[in-house]
């Protein structure tokens, strides 16, 4: 479990576009998050495409993000999202911080590359040429956009003035360490932005100029929010459900600040919760229950408690086991539909989303096991009255006929310009029909759909089925 956090200030993040360059199947893709209408507070984006056109990549690139604003590493496994036949790929986002008298426009991009593991033939992935840009509107002025940090080169970073300013020339031990500290991340596939290191070596200044002060701000600030209000959701997250074992979010406030912690609870059996987070864990049920009440008037969770027991490691603990009751039925939620399964895993999250405006939860096939009309509903509530930010990927069609249109995106079949929108969309145009019109008509600018061919595809059915 993340450790409790309390808020640095009164600001807020949120993710405003993407540019992707050789990630999996993308040569090129941008999408950004801020078409939506002025009278919404949140920002919900859903993409929309085929299967393996580019969606679940634009979720592999913000689970990226997040590991590097939180200063950990990638997985080894991340070199295999690097497209085929490029060595490196390379990643672009934009963020908007509010704060109560400004609003930062920061800029980090940097290189996915894979490099070979020390002595093997294997490879490893690597960040390199991260850069750090800001600009900043306020009632004092506005400030254009500017680089304060480019690793790229042999240097520690660049340019030489910001170097100057933030860590200093003179102090030769520091310089040292800072370069030491760069090539260790880089074999840690770490981000040296967002490392401790170098946040440490920009605090230990002994001025506090606006550049200082400034950096540290945005530093600190993306780090806060990768680590504790950006959550990424994808299917294998899910698909333990069927193990009887489910990924239970943590994500909202509590006495002691904001929090973002995962536990893992049995669906089937009777597990351990820690005697600490256990009222914690059941705080979060009878919040969700509000909301399954709703939404499902049938049904009701229960954490039903053993009691406390004293592990094998002197650790107390509690002896808990996730129920459903059903009227006058009460049996382990291990046995419940798989969609009631998947919005039991995803509630807290959606719940956090709705609440916070500081909020990114990006959420890939976000309508597995879930009835159509439930999403749509669902979605629509969010997008109006909401306040966070909800990023997610879908092919069921039911949203887009109750999200307004600048809150749906596509996926194309051109590698070379991976994300769309559809044009020309009156007000009272239904968005499913003219994802069908494009798709039919290939009307677009980029095709929405890589037609099959029907006489092809029965021909090798027949054939794998022996029949020919």
């Amino acid at each position: 479990m993340t450790e409790y956090t309390t808020n640095m200030d009164k600001s807020w993040v949120r993710i405003t576009s993407i540019e992707i360059r050789d990630l999996k199947n993308i040569e090129f893709g941008t999408i950004s998050f801020t078409s939506r209408k002025e009278t919404f507070n949140s920002s919900v984006l859903g993409l929309y495409g085929q299967n393996g056109s580019g969606k679940t990549a634009l979720i592999n690139a913000i689970d990226i993000l997040r590991m590097l604003l939180k200063g950990e590493s990638l997985p080894e496994q991340a070199v295999y999202l690097i497209r085929n036949d490029s060595p490196y790929a390379h990643l672009k986002f934009c963020f908007e911080i509010h704060s109560p008298d400004s609003v930062y426009m920061v800029e980090y991009s940097f290189v996915l590359k894979k490099e070979n593991k020390e002595n093997t033939k294997e490879y490893i992935p690597v960040i390199k040429n991260e850069v750090l840009k800001l600009a900043i509107s306020s009632e004092d002025g506005n400030q254009r956009l500017t680089t304060l940090i480019n690793t790229s080169g042999e240097d520690v970073f660049t340019p030489s003035s910001k170097f100057e300013e933030l860590i200093g020339f003179k102090d030769k031990k520091t310089v040292i360490d800072m370069m030491v500290a760069k090539q260790l991340t880089h074999k840690q596939s770490q981000s040296f932005v967002f490392s401790k290191s170098l946040r440490t070596a920009i605090a230990n200044k002994k001025e506090a100029t606006p550049i200082i002060t400034r950096t540290l701000n945005v530093i600190n600030r993306l780090s806060f929010f990768g680590a504790i209000e950006l959550v990424v959701s994808t299917p294998k997250d899910t698909s333990i459900l069927d193990s009887g074992e489910m990924n239970f979010y943590l994500f909202g406030e509590t006495e002691k600040g904001f929090m973002n912690g995962m536990i893992m609870l049995r669906t089937n059996n009777p597990c351990r919760v820690n005697a600490q987070a256990f009222p914690i864990v059941k705080k979060a049920i009878d919040s969700m229950n509000i909301v399954i009440k709703e939404i499902i008037p049938s049904v009701q969770l229960e954490l039903y408690d053993y009691g406390e027991e004293i592990g094998p490691e002197g650790i107390p603990f509690n002896r808990v086991q996730l129920l459903v009751n059903r009227g006058e039925s009460r049996f382990p939620l291990f046995y419940e539909s798989e969609g009631i399964k998947k919005i039991v895993s995803i509630l807290t999250l959606l719940i956090g989303c709705f609440n916070r405006r500081s909020c990114t939860i990006a959420i890939d096939e976000l309508d597995s096991g879930i009835f159509e009309y439930l999403l749509g509903e669902m979605l629509k509530i969010i997008s109006e009255q909401g306040k966070g930010q909800l990023i997610f990927t879908s092919h069921n069609l039911r949203p887009l006929e109750t999200l307004d249109k600048t809150s749906i995106a596509f996926t194309t079949v051109n590698p070379k310009n991976r994300y769309t929108r559809i044009k020309n969309i009156m007000t009272n145009n239904n968005l499913r029909d003219c994802y069908y019109r494009e798709i039919s008509t290939g009307a677009g600018d980029d095709a929405l759909y890589d037609y099959t061919n029907n006489a092809k595809l029965a021909f090798a059915m027949r054939k794998a089925g022996g029949c020919l």
